[in-house]
């Protein structure tokens, strides 16, 4: 269970009998050879993703010693501080994880302390709940990955939506003979749920092109574009309290200039309803050889 790319020391362990039969409760105590707080967050990241649990930080203590550099208490992310039990993911699972980082000065290197394993865990695997189970992995955080990905999609032109689908058939495509794919669709750090992909669409939008509903910023981003293609494609224009976007391509521009018939027929479509920002789109379409536009 312990990811095999670290080197450990085991101090003691000892089993925990689960009512009539032994279960896979146990507590633990270990040293490890990581050394600062970047390295145990890698290990915590592979520990959860060997393990299907994660953990939330719940105390940070003060360190006031001299040769303590960190000293954190991290529990089951199914144990929710002041959360009620049986509410969403609260269960008031008992599994914690204690870390303590050690600094050990040149001068004591030969005392008693292990200088090749200064980090000592000690972990309490006493889950309340299933580990794999569909209700358990879907509350899990989604894997930082996992955002990279749907950034990288989102760059690319996707929606939220069709960003999931990719996701999905990246998942379906590299599954492995040993994962169930119902449980790997199940878990949410694998698996986002689409109000998470929606959410990293926002914050990435929101920050390249402001808040939809600062006109100023859109007044930028209308000058931007247009000094971009190098001609007026975009018209911004304010009526009361809203603002009005016209926006036509240089190809549209080019059938509108050169072809007349195109302008003998326009097609408005306005069935849509409003966006999730509240915005309404009016599409004006006008036919040519070269198709719609």
């Amino acid at each position: 269970m312990l990811p095999p790319e670290f080197e450990y020391t085991i101090k003691s362990i000892n089993s925990v009998d689960a009512g009539n039969e032994m279960v896979r409760h146990f507590k633990s105590n270990f040293t490890i050879n990581i050394n600062n707080s970047n390295e145990f967050d890698q290990w915590r990241h592979m520990f959860e993703q060997r393990n299907k649990c994660q953990f939330t930080i719940a105390q940070t203590k003060k360190c006031e010693g001299c040769y303590i550099s960190f000293k954190k208490l991290l529990t089951c992310t199914h144990n929710v501080q002041n959360g009620t039990v049986g509410v969403r993911k609260h269960t008031k699972c008992p599994a914690n994880l204690w870390v303590k980082m050690r600094v050990i000065p040149k001068r004591i290197k030969r005392a008693k302390f292990d200088v090749e394993s200064p980090c000592e865990i000690s972990l309490t695997w006493e889950h309340n709940h299933p580990i794999i189970a569909a209700d358990v992995l879907r509350h899990h955080s989604v894997d930082p990955e996992v955002d990279k990905k749907l950034i990288n999609l989102f760059q690319h032109g996707h929606s939220p939506s069709s960003a999931l689908n990719c996701i999905i058939m990246d998942i379906e495509e590299n599954l492995q003979d040993d994962e169930k794919l119902e449980f790997v669709l199940a878990d949410r750090a694998i698996c986002p749920d689409y109000q998470h992909c929606y959410y990293i669409f926002q914050q990435l939008f929101r920050k390249q092109y402001g808040d939809p509903a600062n006109n100023f910023k859109l007044q930028d981003f209308v000058d931007e574009t247009n000094r971009e293609i190098g001609e007026v494609c975009i018209v911004r224009n304010d009526y009361e309290n809203s603002s009005q976007v016209a926006i036509v391509s240089p190809f549209m521009k080019r059938v509108h200039e050169h072809i007349e018939e195109a302008g003998e027929l326009v097609f408005l479509d306005s069935s849509g309803g409003l966006d999730r920002d509240g915005l309404r789109i009016f599409l004006f379409m006008t036919h040519s050889k070269a198709g719609g536009n």
